[in-house]
């Protein structure tokens, strides 16, 4: 993690091991390699206690069951300790069964949010990233919020960004 944007607790189910190569194949830019990995594919969902969070979250837990992929999850509201917001625990309690759940991870206090988003998409290779995003004026209809951009710009894998209205 370039930034060291997130802070790993022990809370979840364990994934798989997950093994990555670097290569660089036909149709890449040489000298820029991309990673070929064998393990868990993972939806990344970044969450915090607001509308846009949960249903980030139950979009991303929909994506993983459709997917039949792995579930990691970035709290966004640093934390003290290694509780879980109780918000958090309950929908982790509606995860089905067939989606296995990484360690919950926090950002750390000083990370920017978006550099937390992409460093630990990067750090569990996600496949997709899912963020909320709220309502903007008349004006910010036309604009994207800074960190949505950053994250749309940024991101190793493609970005599903959902309104609070999803449930």
């Amino acid at each position: 993690m370039p930034h060291g944007g997130a802070v790993s607790r022990g809370i979840g189910r364990l994934p798989e091991t997950l093994t990555c190569e670097r290569v660089s194949p036909a149709g890449v830019t040489p000298g820029e390699p991309v990673r070929r990995c064998k393990g868990p594919m993972t939806v990344l969902v970044a969450y915090n206690e607001s509308p846009q969070g949960e249903a980030a979250m139950r979009a991303a837990v929909s994506e993983a069951v459709r997917r039949k992929q792995e579930l990691a999850v970035l709290v966004l509201t640093p934390q003290v300790g290694t509780a879980v917001p109780a918000s958090l625990a309950h929908l982790l309690d509606t995860v089905p069964n067939t989606v296995q759940v990484a360690p919950i991870t926090f950002r750390a206090e000083q990370a920017d949010v978006a550099d937390a988003i992409v460093d630990r998409a990067e750090a569990v290779s996600a496949d997709l990233v899912v963020i909320g995003s709220r309502k903007h004026s008349t004006v910010g209809t036309f604009l994207v919020g800074s960190t949505t951009q950053q994250v749309l710009l940024d991101s190793p894998a493609p970005v599903l960004v959902v309104k609070a209205s999803y449930a």
